[in-house]
């Protein structure tokens, strides 16, 4: 027994062409030391079994293109492609954790991490994970006649993880940069400015979406692969998140690690410098004709920080909100207040620390009022402002500038989200 990211699981053991197998299956009742499940990942080159109910959820958004997809006897998936050479298929998700199958003929090469449309074709952008040039990157254009890829000839994988166990995780870190993880190695991918000439074109990275690429050059049906996409289920699996706020927002280093931990689908609304009574001259572009179910309200710091008054604020909170439950009445609101700050920043008169700004507020009292309208409401407050870790004492190293959070200190936030979203429930 097991128990991962929340998960719990239970293990069998399987035969196969290559001998008994242990993989791994889902066990509500289980509980147990995750040491056992490291120790079974080493037990054969594919040893985790995704979660069948999960792969086969029609929400989970599985996009093919040339491609095709099925489970062999419930513990393997077999990918194939219906053209004459390449396909894809297009987990839509920022985090996956997979295994080579180890069989003869049925084996996994290329992991999609971003994608091109350009002169009129459909390309992706490849990690080479097969004895194929490992580690490198390529560029394939997806047609039904013709197999155009060219590789860039350098390895961005540990040399050691090729030997290894072969279980990977590959999760998005926002702007084009990918963590993988095999074993005891960790390599980061940064692909932003990736820029490859394919059939005399032009191949750059437009946006990410993680997956799997096939070549039909071996046969039909040939990649087996395991065993599947690694997030957590839960009542907010494929559920369509709006993150809407300022600069923070916008730069969004929150929001795939919370995506990753709801199995959401988010949409990002970020205006860097906006108060909360601009955004409410801009809310409506979230009234799209696609009906969110969770939508987030992350600003408050550019009131602040702009000398803005408490009441302007107010009423553009109010603006807002009204109008998102207008529109939909069903969604989950949640309210983020501003993080502690340092920042003196080039908006004329912006204030550094906590204040008190040119009106002779503090932060807090916008904290406060922030507050005051959520609890009106009944929505549901998370304070990053008491809670979200950053202080006087911290805000250098956690900040790029004593406000934008780094990075990997969005990764921590993202975590406090989508952990305080896990709370609440969808209402349908």
């Amino acid at each position: 027994m097991a128990v991962v990211n929340g998960e719990n699981y239970r293990y069998i053991d399987m035969k196969n062409d290559s001998g008994t197998v242990r993989h791994m299956l889902e066990d509500t009742q289980a509980r147990d030391d995750v040491a056992d499940l490291k120790s079974a990942t080493k037990e054969s080159d594919y040893s985790l079994h995704q979660i069948n109910s999960y792969i086969n959820d029609p929400t989970v958004g599985i996009t093919t293109y040339l491609a095709s997809w099925s489970w062999e006897n419930d513990t393997r998936l077999i990918i194939g492609t219906t053209s004459a050479y390449w396909g894809a298929i297009f987990l839509n998700k920022t985090n996956i954790v997979f295994s080579h199958s180890g069989q003869t003929g049925k084996y996994l090469d290329y992991i999609v991490l971003g994608t091109c449309r350009t002169a009129g074709n459909f390309y992706v952008i490849c990690l080479s994970i097969g004895s194929n040039r490992f580690g490198q990157l390529v560029a394939v254009r997806l047609h039904q006649t013709l197999s155009k890829y060219t590789f860039d000839g350098t390895s961005h994988l540990s040399s050691e993880s090729y030997d290894n166990f072969r279980k990977y995780t590959i999760s998005y870190q926002g702007n084009g940069v990918y963590t993988v993880v095999n074993g005891d190695y960790t390599d980061t991918i940064d692909i932003s400015n990736f820029s490859i000439v394919v059939d005399n074109v032009t191949v750059t990275f437009d946006e990410q979406n993680l997956g799997f690429a096939v070549n039909s050059s071996h046969g039909n049906k040939d990649r087996m692969l395991v065993y599947g996409v690694g997030i957590n289920r839960t009542a907010w699996n494929g559920r369509k998140w709006f993150a809407f706020g300022d600069s923070i927002t916008y730069r969004g280093h929150y929001i795939p690690t919370a995506n990753n931990l709801l199995g959401t689908m988010s949409t990002k609304f970020g205006h860097s410098g906006y108060s909360y009574a601009e955004l409410a001259t801009v809310y409506t572009e979230m009234i799209d004709g696609t009906t969110p179910d969770v939508i987030t309200l992350f600003a408050g710091t550019n009131d602040f920080g702009h000398n803005g008054t408490i009441s302007d604020m107010v009423s553009g909170m109010r603006t807002i909100i009204d109008g998102l439950y207008t529109a939909y009445p069903k969604v989950q609101l949640i309210i983020i207040t501003p993080l502690q700050r340092n920042y003196s920043g080039s908006a004329s008169g912006e204030i550094a620390g906590l204040g008190p700004n040119n009106l002779g507020k503090y932060l807090i009292d916008y904290v406060n009022a922030i507050k005051e309208i959520a609890q009106e409401y009944s929505i549901p407050c998370l304070d990053l402002y008491s809670c979200g870790g950053i202080n006087m004492n911290n805000v250098s190293v956690k900040t790029e500038d004593g406000l934008h959070p780094i990075a990997t200190y969005g990764a921590v936030l993202g975590h406090q989200i989508g952990n305080f979203i896990l709370g609440y429930m969808p209402f349908d």
